[in-house]
């Protein structure tokens, strides 16, 4: 799911998309354009040309809300520069690997060979916001004062997904403090290989009554668009579903006050069973007996086989 293809391994245009379109998750529509289908039969549109084109492909809405497809091979693909730092716990004595920090270990080894970049001094919202500022001025090229990016803070943090995502997606516009507008994007649209993918673990977000720590969660230009939450082997993927529907919940939550609240895509798995979510408003994120309000899916291959391994989703 992370890598484009299996000749090249790279963070994956399929994330930018899913990450970017995950409201037709939030409407059980997962739609197949997110595979072969339109590219194939309209090569000149590329993977983001086809999303927009799918938006008036109503039947597509219908079809596959739990088959997903990798896109196609390419061969002009950029390669993202290596990581600059490496996971010290796998060269070290890594836990065992039914344990959740051995699940963790591997797993954040896996995003390294995809060519992820491992940010271990990206681990509370301080550094998580100063990161973001880096990745935003280089991609706007601007430089904000300190004055002009905690009022684009106040501005962009929502605790509304669906206007979140639409900020993700589209060119906002900002007044800067002398009053000259400023259009920005959060994400090269245009060109997804010209993003920056990183990989942080263990973030804390304080609430206001606890603190909330994240396994692992994906970066894209600094804002944080995917949460991985492990489990030990044998303990089963739910616990991993419930407690972030109860984070979501906590009253002063990082979903609602913070970059967080960018995330678009939740991955829970036990290394042997992996299944993905999508981000959605608290009144409709919650488990009952039917799921009806959190529908889950499993990844795919082209031939409806489910990929359930960590690893093999993650590639």
């Amino acid at each position: 799911m992370f890598a484009l293809g299996s000749g090249l391994k790279q963070p994956s245009a399929w994330l930018v998309a899913t990450t970017l379109t995950s409201e037709k998750l939030r409407t059980r529509a997962t739609r197949r354009i997110f595979g072969t289908d339109v590219v194939r039969q309209n090569p000149q549109l590329g993977l983001f040309g086809a999303l927009g084109y799918a938006e008036s492909i109503d039947h597509a809405a219908a079809k596959a809300t739990r088959f997903a497809i990798k896109p196609r091979n390419h061969t002009n693909r950029i390669h993202m520069p290596p990581s600059k730092q490496s996971y010290d716990g796998l060269s070290a004595m890594p836990p065992s690997i039914l344990r959740e920090e051995g699940v963790e270990y591997g797993f954040i080894g896996k995003l390294q060979s995809l060519k992820y970049e491992y940010r271990r001094d990206i681990n509370d919202r301080a550094t998580l916001e100063q990161n973001f500022r880096e990745k935003f001025e280089a991609l706007n090229r601007v430089r904000l004062t300190d004055t002009e990016f905690a009022r684009l803070l106040e501005e962009i943090v929502s605790p509304d997904v669906f206007t979140a995502a639409k900020t993700l997606r589209s060119i906002n516009a900002f007044t800067r403090d002398d009053g000259t507008p400023l259009n920005y994007t959060l994400v090269n649209l245009k060109d997804w290989c010209k993003n920056t993918f990183e990989v942080i673990n263990q973030l804390r977000i304080n609430t206001d009554n606890s603190h909330h720590r994240f396994d692992v969660i994906l970066l894209i230009n600094g804002v944080p668009v995917t949460q991985i939450e492990l489990k030990a082997l044998g303990i089963t993927p739910r616990r991993a579903m419930e407690q972030i529907v109860d984070y979501k919940n906590d009253p002063g939550n990082g979903y609602t006050k913070s970059l967080l609240c960018f995330m678009q895509l939740f991955i829970v798995s036990n290394r042997d069973r992996t299944y993905y979510f999508a981000n959605n408003n608290a009144r409709h994120f919650a488990f009952n007996a039917d799921e009806r309000f959190l529908p889950i899916y499993e990844f795919a291959d082209e031939g409806n086989k489910k990929i359930t391994h960590l690893d093999e989703f993650a590639e």
